[in-house]
This record gives C-alpha cells, sequence and structure tokens, in this order.
C-alpha cells in the first residue's frame, strides 16, 4: 500500500516507523502545497493521511482544504484527518486523534475509509 502522509518531520517519521516494517511504502509531504503537487504527479495512492494543521502554502491553508480538492478531483481516493485537535465535531472523512496507538493506525489502514454522510 502506498500512503501519502502530510504532517511534519516528527509525525511522519513515527508513522514511517510503524508502517513500512509491515510491507507499506510511506511518502512525506512537508507542506500542504507540496502534498497536493505529490498527490497529482505520483498517485496513485492507497491513502491520504493528512494533519489538520500545518505548514501553510501558498493556496491551501488547512488539511480540511487539502480533502476538499482532492475530493473535487477524485471522490473515491481514500483520506483521513491526523490530528490533536480535539474540537474536530464533523470532519468529511475519518478523523485518527493524535496520539494514537499502531493498531488504531493498521486498523485505519485496513478498512475502507469512507466519506461521511
Amino acid at each position: 500500500m502506498k500512503v501519502l502522509v502530510v504532517d511534519d518531520a516528527v509525525g511522519v517519521q513515527w508513522i514511517g516507523e510503524q508502517l513500512e516494517p509491515r510491507g507499506f511504502e510511506v511518502v512525506p509531504a512537508p507542506s500542504l502545497d507540496a502534498a497536493f503537487y505529490l498527490w497529482r504527479t505520483y498517485g496513485p495512492w492507497d491513502l491520504v493521511l493528512t494533519e489538520l494543521w500545518l505548514v501553510q502554502g501558498q493556496g491551501l491553508k488547512t488539511g480540511l482544504e487539502l480533502i476538499r480538492v482532492i475530493r473535487a478531483l477524485s471522490p473515491s481516493q481514500r483520506m483521513a484527518l491526523y490530528t490533536a485537535d480535539r474540537s474536530i465535531l464533523a470532519s468529511p472523512v475519518a478523523v485518527l486523534s493524535k496520539p494514537c496507538t499502531v493498531n488504531r493506525l493498521l486498523r485505519l489502514l485496513r478498512l475502507p475509509v469512507l466519506p461521511l454522510s
């Protein structure tokens, strides 16, 4: 499985340490604009996992904006938010709370991540 992870270096490192030994390919994106570029250029992706609040790019301001842009271009793309922000009450995708366990991360990757309706 190929996973695009949009987070700071520490978050990407932890996710990589958990997933790569289990056979996943983890591709890091240090910003939202970089993530969108990687998504368009090197896809398809099995999952896009994005932090909610991250280094802003020139265009994209939050992980939710990245999700909306990708969803408009590829409605079937599996995506999830990965955040420590506990104020997220509604999201168009699954939310993985930081910190999370390895089991929770693996469960997210094994189960279909469908948009909430």
